[in-house]
C-alpha cells in the first residue's frame, strides 16, 4: 500500500513527545518496515516531514532518537522499495485545489500532490480538521493515524 503522511511523523519521535506518541510511531514504523508487505511512504523532498526530519536528526544528536532520524531519512531515500519519491510540480485538480483553499487548507496541498501520484491515494494524519474538511473529496482517502493503526497495523 502507498499512503502520505505528514509531519506527526517527526513529531513523535522527538525527544518531548509523549509515552502515547511514541508508542504509536513505533508501531506505525514497525507494521511499515516488515519485509513481507508492500508498504511504500510517498514522499517529496520538498515536503515539510522530510525537512523537518532533517532538521530534527541534526538537532537531536545528543539524544538516541537522533540516530533514529538518521535512519529514517535513510530508509525513506534510499530504500527505493520502502519509497515513491514524486515530483512536486505536480498540479492539483481544480475541483481539490478550491477545496483546499477554502477553509486554509493551502498548506497542506503538497499532501494531495503526492497522494495523487500514488496508487492507493491515502494520508496518514492527525489533522481531524483536515480529515474532516476534505472528506467530500473521493479522489484522496484522508485516514486519522489512530484509525490507520487500528485498522492496518497490527498491534
Amino acid at each position: 500500500m502507498d499512503f502520505v503522511i505528514n509531519e506527526w511523523f517527526a513529531e513523535y519521535l522527538k525527544p518531548d513527545a509523549t509515552v502515547k506518541e511514541r508508542q504509536k510511531f513505533y508501531q506505525f514504523y514497525k507494521w511499515f518496515l516488515e519485509k513481507n508487505n508492500s508498504n511504500r511512504i510517498i514522499i517529496n523532498t520538498e515536503q515539510p516531514l522530510y525537512i523537518k526530519l532533517q532538521r530534527y536528526a541534526k538537532s537531536y544528536q545528543i539524544y538516541p532518537s537522533g540516530k533514529l532520524f538518521k535512519s529514517i531519512i535513510s530508509t525513506l531515500l534510499i530504500n527505493n522499495t520502502k519509497t515513491l519519491l514524486v515530483d512536486e510540480d505536480f498540479e492539483l485538480p481544480d475541483k481539490l485545489n478550491e477545496l483546499l483553499q477554502n477553509g486554509n487548507f493551502s498548506s497542506d496541498a503538497y499532501l494531495f500532490k503526492c497522494a495523487l501520484q500514488s496508487k492507493s491515494k491515502i494520508i496518514v494524519t492527525t489533522d481531524s480538521r483536515l480529515q474532516k474538511h476534505t472528506e467530500a473529496y473521493e479522489d484522496v482517502k484522508v485516514i486519522l493515524l489512530d484509525d490507520f493503526l487500528n485498522d492496518y497495523c497490527s498491534l
